[in-house]
């Protein structure tokens, strides 16, 4: 179960922004209402399409705490296109991913080694990948929880991720 892709409530300046417990009463209304405006993903149960989640993983890891995070990103990025059937764009992220230079991103798999063969095992395996989820569903009891659809097909991303970058 993933949950890698936040998204940082921000000002009307667009800085940070936060509320603070003492002022929750007060303030958790609008601050919802602001960071569902700010969501760069629909939060309502409208199809979600893949390249929109891609676009906004890769939008997610050029902030700081996306660039120290980006091999989890990635591989969440290429759990969902094996789960899509998207094996050659799943290949190409990799292949981007494994291109950083930075190893520290790498440390949470053991090492860059270590990340290209659980992804590659992963992308070689995307029925053993579906049944993790369906096991996560049933573990966790999530199955009644409100959720969206992922529409698969994949149109070219707007932007590369280089142009992201």
């Amino acid at each position: 179960m993933s949950l890698t892709l936040c998204s940082q409530l921000r000002s009307a300046a667009g800085g940070p922004d936060y509320v603070e417990v003492k002022y929750h009463r007060e303030k958790f209304e609008d601050a919802a209402r602001r960071l569902h405006a700010q969501s760069p993903l629909p939060l309502d149960d409208s199809p979600i399409e893949l390249g929109a989640v891609v676009e906004a993983y890769h939008l997610h890891m050029t902030t700081p705490l996306g660039s120290r995070q980006r091999a989890i990103l990635s591989s969440d990025v290429i759990g969902l296109l094996v789960l899509c059937d998207q094996s050659e764009a799943a290949e190409a992220e990799l292949e981007r991913t494994l291109r950083e230079e930075n190893e520290s991103i790498f440390q949470t798999f053991g090492g860059k080694n270590e990340f290209r063969e659980k992804m590659i095992r992963c992308i070689n395996a995307p029925t053993k990948l579906t049944k993790i989820v369906e096991l996560q569903i049933q573990e966790l009891d999530v199955a009644d929880i409100c959720h969206s659809m992922i529409n698969c097909e994949m149109p070219a991303l707007r932007r590369s991720r280089s142009e992201v970058k």
